[in-house]
């Protein structure tokens, strides 16, 4: 490649093209979860950290609903048509620009995809509920009993779980 002019600029294109095509989403999804928090809490944005008894109340909200879309998106098989298309494309493009011993093939990694698409959703609910929490503390709200009675499960399996785990 450094005797050869013309690939030294095509692997830096492709690979630019690539990782931009992986980086552009991800910095749409944080600035879009940032400007919704800013949009939902006000001025509490900045002025008000969480307590430690909502930053529980997020974890147990967010894991059981985490692991419920998880659930859902691969038992309705989401990332068949459409995603296997595009994850063999992607392969095909690895493995154009880098030439590995081993062929690389994307669509192994389609769990991965299903964590990822089902963290979306719960990354921009958490955002809206913490958001929710510093706003109605800052106008002095109380915290509804909506938000515990929803925690509960998440709370209860948890504990199930620390339990399982520590009676082995």
């Amino acid at each position: 490649m450094w005797k050869d002019k013309g690939s030294i600029g095509e692997t830096f294109f492709g690979a630019a093209a690539l990782f931009g095509l992986l980086y552009l989403p991800i910095v749409l999804l944080w600035e879009g979860n940032r400007y919704l928090a800013r949009k939902l809490a006000g001025d509490a944005y900045a002025a008000v950290p969480l307590r430690a008894s909502e930053y529980l109340l997020l974890a147990a909200l967010s894991i059981p609903m985490h692991l419920l879309l998880f659930v859902v998106i691969n038992v309705m098989n989401v990332t068949n048509v459409l995603v296997l298309y595009l994850l063999q494309a992607g392969s095909d493009v690895v493995n154009c620009l880098f030439s590995f011993a081993q062929p690389v093939s994307l669509q192994a990694y389609r769990d991965a995809l299903n964590i990822l698409l089902a963290a979306i959703p719960v990354l921009l609910s958490a955002t809206a509920l913490a958001a929710w929490f510093r706003r109605s503390r800052t106008h002095h709200l109380a915290m509804s009993w909506q938000v515990y009675f929803a925690a509960a499960p998440g709370m209860l399996c948890g504990g199930l779980l620390l339990a399982s785990l520590f009676t082995r």
